[in-house]
């Protein structure tokens, strides 16, 4: 559902719809932004994963 359900709900005093509307919202919404979290934080190891190996060629280019 969308904010307009939620205010249609509330409009239409329906309390019960409304806790509906509001809850399918606000799950949705953690839900992306959970979803973004997880990208962010795999695209972030990527970075790292990177970094380890630049910093292994480093130090294997020291020990020559």
């Amino acid at each position: 559902m969308s904010i307009k359900q939620i205010i249609q709900e509330s409009i239409n005093k329906n309390p019960v719809g409304l806790k509906e509307a509001l809850e399918e919202e606000l799950r949705a919404r953690v839900q992306l932004a959970l979803e973004a979290k997880v990208a962010e934080s795999d695209h972030d190891m990527e970075d790292e994963d990177e970094d380890d190996m630049e910093d292994d060629e480093d130090d294997m280019e020291d020990e020559e």
